[in-house]
């Protein structure tokens, strides 16, 4: 096999038959009677086809997020100025009612921006996180009971586990709002009603195992796969879902940051997800995150700084915004 695929007299063509890829190599022989004839090789390459187009993405996610974090943190200082000064002035007595009416909506527009912004800053990674060692089911449950009282009654809400802990180092916010996104778009998704089915599992990879994603390393993980009997992805759209601002839903149906955000949130987790959809049968996204791998404790209690505060600290503030340190100077007593 070698040698037929480095012979300079090689023909290759890529093929795609019942949505396999597979590579045809073709070699010129001369047989002993002097007659001329083919050697044809086809290899199954739909793996190595995959993965490479998994690491296309990722690669082009992260520019796009490097790009992002940077426009994404400009408009965060502009925003945050107009907030400030907006609820500066909408704490003046002299304001009308029409005035202050017209001041409302321009800090609650202020602040949807703002939220945005934020799903941005998810996206590109460079969101503050606050992470601890979190057991995910105790997560879940609390999630079902929710959303449970906030779905329709025509979709089936399931929670499905094995044995034993599912302790990850996490932000509970942060990843919780990640799961929220998947399983609100999945509600989306099922108009009509349906199956909504979670479920969680413990997967270990040994060092020479083909891994079901190809960032996953060796090592013990949490696999979280949400999966519904919605309207699902067509193939052409699922390179692009995690693209910020990408959106199959009506105009003014939604910000097409929602998977962007959680694509954001599972990375800074130092995990991966994929999907798997098909039109008019459903959509899978699992997620995988690294196990801890030591037991938490539920007793343990929050550090106490044993330290009376007198009032008459010295605070230091840095900031390179100028009008935010001029406002924050003035107003932070």
């Amino acid at each position: 096999m070698t040698s037929l695929l480095s012979s300079s007299d090689n023909h290759s063509h890529a093929l795609q038959y019942a949505g396999g890829h597979f590579e045809l190599w073709a070699r010129p022989i001369t047989l002993a009677t002097g007659d001329g004839d083919w050697v044809l090789l086809l290899r199954d390459v739909t793996t190595e086809h995959e993965h490479m187009q998994y690491m296309e993405v990722q690669q082009r996610l992260a520019t796009v997020g490097q790009l992002a974090a940077g426009i994404a943190h400009d408009f965060n200082n502009v925003m945050g100025i107009i907030i400030l000064y907006t609820q500066l002035v909408q704490k003046t007595a002299a304001l009308s009612k029409s005035d202050q009416k017209k001041m409302n909506i321009i800090y609650e527009q202020a602040t949807h921006a703002s939220s945005m912004i934020n799903q941005i800053f998810d996206f590109s990674r460079h969101s503050v996180m606050a992470r601890l060692p979190l057991d995910l089911l105790p997560l879940l449950k609390e999630m079902v009971k929710l959303l449970k009282n906030i779905l329709p009654e025509t979709i089936q809400l399931e929670l499905a586990y094995g044995r034993g802990e599912f302790v990850v180092i996490a932000d509970p916010t942060r990843l919780q709002q990640a799961l929220m996104n998947i399983l609100l778009n999945a509600a989306d998704a099922m108009p009509d009603g349906g199956r909504l089915h979670l479920a969680l599992s413990h997967l270990s990879i040994a060092p020479n195992q083909q891994p079901p994603v190809p960032d996953l390393g060796a090592g013990d993980w949490v696999q979280i796969a949400i999966a519904d009997e919605g309207t699902g992805i067509a193939k052409e759209h699922l390179p692009r879902i995690f693209d910020p601002f990408f959106t199959t839903k009506a105009p003014g149906k939604g910000t097409g940051l929602g998977l962007a955000q959680v694509y954001g949130i599972v990375k800074q987790h130092d995990g991966s997800i994929i999907v798997d959809s098909k039109v008019g049968e459903g959509t899978t996204m699992t997620i995988y995150l690294p196990l801890f791998g030591e037991a938490v404790s539920p007793n343990s209690e929050p550090f106490v700084i044993d330290q009376t505060i007198l009032g008459s600290e010295t605070i230091l503030l840095i900031e390179d915004n100028n009008m935010f340190a001029g406002f924050c100077g003035q107003h932070v007593v």
